[in-house]
């Protein structure tokens, strides 16, 4: 059996160049059209023990590690060199373990030997941004509760049911148990919600702020959350204003989530200016794993996704409420004009 020191002996460092992501594979396989042997050496051997102690069974859990460990505080280098999970996801993780390192709850060394030793003690490491996730998961658990509260009129049994049924969605399940940002990007894109609501209701300028810097926040937390970018344009217009209080308020909520961006993502403005290969690599790396297909087969697609991760049965459900919902709308909308 290999030691720790051995193995990454063996294996070497991972090479770190500033124009690559961090997720970014530093030996990726080229000759996809014949046999490649993975362990035909004792280096290669390494690599693979290394990989199979440190990382999960998750295939995306390990790329925030290793965006960690290319940051150098000490040297002033917060640069994480992965941007499509955002600093409001990395930078509080990294905080969270050195919390976690100064209450005795992990050890934080940078011999990877140790690790390599006791994979266990690594293993920590990513229960504590699992944590970070259930945390955001409580608050989505109450987003829903108010936002449901909101629309049924007040009924606390209907808001009660409706978060039971959030809850135990299957995808609600499964991302809570996943140290990736994509439950805290749709927690933030509900607050958004919740806060776009408030302005309509009060058509106070402060509750369209606050949800401009809730969309910029979801947006920081992981790219994916860009959705809730459209929620600012559609409170915009759907508040009772005269034409130019549309579009001054249009430019204000979309200032403040890009500032709100930018804030949690210092990186990615100062790459855009003065290194952009470095968001290249990473992006690139992302774009390639998804496709847009012709527009019906991706529709159905998006659809089976939907019945899968909320399960047939609420799926069903949520249909038949939606429809239910928009039509009661539409007769209170007639009825008031009458």
């Amino acid at each position: 059996v290999w030691t720790g020191e051995k193995i990454q002996r063996l294996a070497g460092e991972r090479p770190i160049d500033p124009s690559r992501g961090a997720d970014m594979d530093v030996n990726p396989v080229i000759a996809r059209g014949e046999s490649v042997v993975l362990n035909e050496t004792d280096h290669q051997r390494a690599e693979i023990i290394r990989r199979y102690r440190l990382y999960t069974n998750h295939p995306d859990e390990m790329v925030t590690m290793m965006a960690l460990s290319t940051m150098r505080p000490g040297q002033g280098d917060f640069d994480p060199r992965l941007y499509q999970y955002g600093g409001l996801w990395i930078y509080p993780v990294g905080l969270l373990l050195k919390v976690a390192d100064i209450l005795g709850a992990i050890t934080l060394t940078g011999d990877i030997a140790y690790y390599l030793d006791r994979p266990e003690e690594f293993g920590r490491f990513y229960v504590v941004a699992r944590l970070y996730v259930v945390a955001w998961a409580l608050v989505g658990v109450w987003a829903v509760y108010l936002l449901v509260l909101r629309l049924s009129g007040g009924d606390r049994l209907t808001a009660a049911m409706a978060t039971l049924c959030f809850m135990f969605m299957p995808v609600v399940v499964t991302v809570t148990h996943e140290a990736k940002p994509h439950l805290p990007g749709v927690v933030l894109t509900l607050l958004t919600t919740l806060a776009a609501i408030k302005y309509l209701d009060s058509g106070r300028r402060g509750w369209g702020l606050i949800a401009s810097v809730s969309a910029g926040a979801a947006f920081g937390m992981v790219l994916n959350a860009w959705p809730a970018l459209l929620i600012l344009p559609t409170m915009v217009f759907l508040q009772k204003q005269t034409p130019r209080k549309h579009i001054e308020m249009t430019i204000l909520t979309g200032a403040a989530a890009l500032v709100t961006f930018f804030i949690t993502n210092p990186y990615v403005l100062i790459h855009l200016i003065g290194n952009r290969p470095i968001l290249h690599s990473n992006l690139a790396n992302t774009r390639a794993m998804f496709t847009i297909g012709p527009f019906m087969k991706s529709l159905g697609n998006g659809f089976l996704l939907l019945a899968e991760g909320v399960s047939p049965v609420f799926f069903g459900a949520c249909i038949c409420g939606l429809t239910i919902f928009g039509v009661r709308t539409l007769i209170r909308g007639i009825s008031s004009d009458r």
